[in-house]
């Protein structure tokens, strides 16, 4: 896989600084509160706050930069465009498809001798364009 703006993979470092103050923040938040009490006494008197969702909520917004960052690299893997240059001529078969080729006054029709033609010539023309 190849990123078409790599640059932009150093926004991971946000996302790291981003990682680096939520948990800086959730120790001065715990260190702030025990000067009110003891830890046990304090979280059961703020069960109303649920952990599990302030850690799910900051969790998906790293998750969301981190995704961007991505985006805006730009990735790109499977097929790659290669111009091919090729030797040859270009031919175009012009058939005339009116009532008169449908005649049989010789053997096949004269369209299917058109057709049998046409076979003929795309055996001999290996790699021209037609």
């Amino acid at each position: 896989m190849q990123f078409q703006h790599s640059e932009w993979l150093h926004g991971f470092w946000i996302v790291l600084l981003f990682l680096l103050f939520f948990f800086w923040a959730g120790k001065r938040k715990k260190s702030l509160l025990e000067k009110f009490g003891k830890w046990k006494t304090l979280k059961s008197l703020i069960e109303s706050h649920s952990q599990v969702k302030e850690k799910l909520k900051k969790a998906l917004l790293l998750g969301v930069l981190s995704l961007l960052v991505v985006t805006m690299a730009q990735p790109q893997w499977g097929e790659t465009k290669k111009e091919i240059q090729r030797k040859g001529v270009e031919v175009m078969f012009l058939v005339d498809t009116s009532l008169s080729m449908l005649a049989e006054d010789v053997s096949p029709s004269r369209i299917g001798k058109a057709k049998l033609e046409m076979k003929a010539a795309l055996r001999q023309l290996k790699g021209d364009r037609i």
